[in-house]
């Protein structure tokens, strides 16, 4: 009996290790109470997070041991808003709302000392530095957000591998001088 119980009682301490927590909520601006949408969830000073949907909702999935760690929801224009994870916890539909925030730079002083010559001669100078003088192959991904009236209406995804052979003109004026591969492509209509 007291083997089974020895067993049984690692047995259970091994899934609670491993159990994963869910934290779910809105994002919405302070002001407005508008969603936020595509900001991001993570754990602070982990390789863990999410982003908020269209309508400004997310569910995180963590580890449970994560639970004493900080969770930060930030968005570019917002100041960031962390709180211990453990805080969040069974709270279904909880509101988040973010402050604006207004990030203030010193001020740039552009004056012409350059004729439009000199600038010319000076970007065609550096044309073999700026641009590949060699044939070469990247791969990328590719996004667009359609949204019409408020609502996004289509998201297209690909993945791809673009060949461009250098920086010469194409032979055929009217054709993209780059080859592109689509390795991967995703649509969502609605």
């Amino acid at each position: 009996m007291r083997y089974y119980f020895i067993i049984g009682f690692f047995f259970f301490s091994f899934l609670a290790e491993g159990q994963k927590i869910t934290i779910s909520g809105k994002v919405v601006d302070l002001e407005t109470n508008e969603p936020l949408p595509f900001s991001s969830v993570s754990i602070k000073g982990k390789s863990i997070g999410t982003i908020t949907n269209a309508d400004g909702d997310f569910d995180f999935h963590i580890p449970s041991e994560y639970t004493n760690d900080l969770l930060s929801i930030s968005l570019i224009g917002y100041e960031s808003y962390e709180v211990p994870a453990w805080t969040l916890l069974g709270k279904p539909g909880q509101v988040i709302k973010l402050n604006k925030f207004t990030l203030y730079l010193d001020e740039v002083v552009v004056s012409e000392t350059l004729t439009g010559g000199d600038i010319l001669q000076i970007a065609l100078s550096h044309i073999p530095e700026n641009y590949p003088m060699e044939p070469y192959m990247v791969e990328g991904f590719y996004r667009d957000l359609k949204k019409v009236g408020g609502t996004y209406i289509s998201l297209l995804e690909a993945a791809v591998k673009i060949y461009d052979e250098d920086y010469n003109p194409p032979r055929n004026k009217y054709k993209l001088r780059e080859r592109v591969n689509l390795l991967e492509v995703r649509r969502s209509l609605g």
